[in-house]
C-alpha cells in the first residue's frame, strides 16, 4: 500500500515508475532513463545516472512514508486537517528539495515551510485562536537566541 502511494506520487511529479512483475521492486526513470529502483520495504536504490536525483527521490519517500495515509486533495497534495472553510495540506516540493505547507482559506492559498507555521495560520484562519500581535524582543536577546540555536545544532 505504501509503496503504491510512493509510486503514483513519484508518478505525479513526472517520474515514470515500472513494475518488475512479481519481483519486488519498482524501476524509477526520469525521461525514459533509469535512474533507480523502489523495493516494496519503500528502501530506494540509486544507480550512478540517477545521483542527482538521489535527494529529491529520498525526500519524495520519506514524505509519502509520513504523510501518505492522509486524504489526497489536488494534484500532489494530502490533506492535514480541515475545519469549516479552511484547510491545511502538505506537499513535496521538489525546485526547494523540502515538504512545504498550505493554508487554504475559502480557496485562497497561503504557502509555508514549516508545518509548525501552518499551523498557526490555519488555527488563526480557522478562528481557533486570535491572532497575537507582534512582541518586540530586545536586539541583544535575539542575538543571544540565535548563538543558542547555532549552538545547540553544531553541538
Amino acid at each position: 500500500m505504501l509503496s503504491d502511494n510512493t509510486t503514483q506520487y513519484m508518478e505525479k511529479l513526472g517520474y515514470e515508475v515500472i513494475d518488475q512483475g512479481n519481483e519486488k521492486f519498482r524501476v524509477i526513470c526520469k525521461n525514459h532513463i533509469p535512474i533507480g529502483f523502489l523495493k516494496d520495504d519503500q528502501s530506494l536504490q540509486v544507480v550512478e545516472a540517477g545521483k542527482s536525483e538521489e535527494q529529491v527521490l529520498q525526500g519524495i519517500t520519506d514524505f509519502v512514508k509520513e504523510y501518505g495515509d492522509l486524504h489526497k486533495v489536488g494534484n500532489s497534495e494530502f490533506e492535514i486537517g480541515k475545519y469549516k472553510n479552511v484547510t491545511i495540506t502538505s506537499f513535496y516540493d521538489i525546485d526547494k528539495r523540502a515538504v512545504q505547507y498550505a493554508v487554504y482559506d475559502n480557496g485562497e492559498g497561503e504557502l509555508f515551510n514549516s508545518l509548525k507555521d501552518a499551523q498557526n495560520a490555519f488555527a488563526v484562519a480557522a478562528g481557533l485562536i486570535q491572532k497575537q500581535p507582534g512582541i518586540q524582543i530586545p536586539f541583544r536577546v535575539r542575538i543571544a537566541l540565535k548563538i543558542l540555536e547555532r549552538w545547540k545544532s553544531h553541538g
